[in-house]
């Protein structure tokens, strides 16, 4: 599977870390490729969730065009205890 990042999820990385919140590339597409929950009740975009730690979680918002899982943006928010 090919994962490409949009120039707003490249730059999602620093404006996070300013926020003292740092991801890594890996954790992002480690979220798609493993997630503990996907929403899709906004086709054509997905959801992936997977838990950082007991109380963070890592959303990753992205869609599939031609095999290819394009990663509009990514987000931390509350665990809802998936871990």
């Amino acid at each position: 599977m090919t994962i490409y990042f949009t120039k707003y999820a490249n730059d999602k990385f620093g404006i996070l870390a300013r926020h003292r919140c740092v991801l890594e590339r890996a954790q992002v597409e480690e979220a798609v490729v493993a997630a503990d929950a996907v929403n899709e009740s906004r086709a054509p975009l997905f959801v992936a969730e997977k838990s950082i730690d007991k109380k963070r979680a890592l959303k990753v918002v992205y869609k599939k065009e031609a095999g290819v899982v394009k990663i509009i943006t990514f987000y931390p928010s509350i665990n809802n205890g998936q871990e």
